[in-house]
């Protein structure tokens, strides 16, 4: 089985998630260069959409199935540091996780982030 069902949902889901995909970008950036329709690289962007944190690391067209961190401070501070350094525009995130990401963006200096561009 290639895929990971369900969705992080818990601090712990999240944690648990990116310890195990701490290679996953570099594996999903090599089998994406060789072939990007192969059945492997489908099976790494549909699990890493559904674990934002470690997915935000990887170079993925689509947006991420869930931005949901649970309200925890931790999370949403790592995944807006790890977004200004892998700037995806479809996985900015809203609310608190946003207020992290202009955080992050402002003490590295950085104005007028196409991250934040059209968003209210």
């Amino acid at each position: 089985r290639l895929e990971w069902p369900g969705l992080a949902s818990t601090p712990a889901q999240h944690v648990s998630a990116d310890l195990t995909l701490r290679f996953a970008a570099r594996v999903h950036r090599r089998a994406k260069a060789l072939n990007p329709a192969d059945a492997l690289v489908r099976s790494l962007e549909n699990t890493l959409r559904r674990r934002p944190l470690s997915g935000v690391l990887c170079e993925i067209d689509q947006a991420p199935l869930t931005l949901d961190f649970a309200d925890h401070d931790g999370l949403m501070l790592q995944y807006a540091e790890r977004l200004a350094d892998n700037p995806k525009r479809d996985w900015t995130p809203d609310g608190r996780a946003r207020e992290y990401l202009e955080f992050v963006l402002d003490r590295r200096g950085v104005k007028n982030s196409p991250l934040l561009a059209g968003v209210a």
